[in-house]
């Protein structure tokens, strides 16, 4: 891509995910932003349907991409704490 324009940088960039999702053996917590423009919330589906380990899915209403920092970053945590009090505690 000529947008990056260092040596590896695409290669860095772009990454088929759903090739390799399969070898995801731990439990794992989909988080994503129902009006997420940058990856549009059906790559999350995408990734439940793929995954074959114990999962859980949240899809947070009115977040967008950078979960953390969306308006809705407080169920981002709530759902992140729930998910590891859950396997640590």
């Amino acid at each position: 891509m000529a947008m990056f324009q260092f040596p590896g940088g695409s290669q860095g960039w772009f990454i088929d995910t759903y090739r390799r999702v399969h070898q995801v053996h731990i439990p794992t917590l989909i988080i994503w932003g129902k009006v997420d423009e940058l990856d549009p919330v059906s790559s999350a589906y995408q990734a439940d349907r793929l995954l074959k380990c114990e999962k859980r899915q949240e899809i947070i209403p009115g977040n967008g991409h950078l979960g953390y920092r969306d308006i809705n970053k407080a169920s981002v945590f709530d759902a992140t704490v729930s998910w590891l009090n859950a396997r640590l505690l």
